[in-house]
């Protein structure tokens, strides 16, 4: 029960983080096109974040599982990114549909946008993910390789 309790707190945390950016994207893009924000895109934006949190949660409890302690640490990541990436372009197509941008942007290209955008900001979370484990890891080599100095007389004793 700890474990599921644990991965909601995570999770919780990391989506409202999340949605506050994805708000804020989504408001600047609109007032630049000088357009009206439903509040019917907001519940959308909301309902999409309660489901992203809840695939979070699981991402968070395959992860933290036996059978991801022996894979590397990027799998469950990479596994759960496809499901991330339908959910955030479908609620980019679903808010986008109904939006006239005045012919200052073609949907499409909005839309390769938002996903260049996902990408690129998956990407560059998984390298300081990557540099933030390896810092941890040639840390505590460094600390074994010191012990182990310190404690070599023991072993010659």
């Amino acid at each position: 029960m700890d474990r599921i309790k644990n991965a909601v707190t995570k999770s919780f945390s990391r989506v409202a983080i999340c949605f506050s950016l994805s708000i804020i994207f989504v408001s600047i893009i609109f007032a630049f096109g000088n357009i009206f924000i439903d509040p019917v895109m907001m519940l959308k934006v909301w309902i999409t974040f309660f489901l992203l949190g809840i695939f979070n949660v699981f991402r968070i409890l395959v992860s933290t599982s036996k059978w991801a302690l022996d894979k590397p640490y990027i799998l469950p990541n990479l596994l759960f990114m496809p499901l991330f990436m339908i959910t955030a372009l479908a609620l980019a197509m679903n808010l986008i549909k109904d939006v006239d941008f005045n012919g200052m942007f073609d949907k499409r290209w909005l839309l390769l946008i938002y996903a260049g955008l996902f990408l690129i900001i998956f990407s560059v979370k998984q390298f300081i993910d990557y540099y933030r484990y390896k810092a941890k890891t040639d840390l505590m080599n460094d600390a074994l390789i010191s012990f182990q100095k310190e404690h070599e007389w023991d072993e010659e004793e």
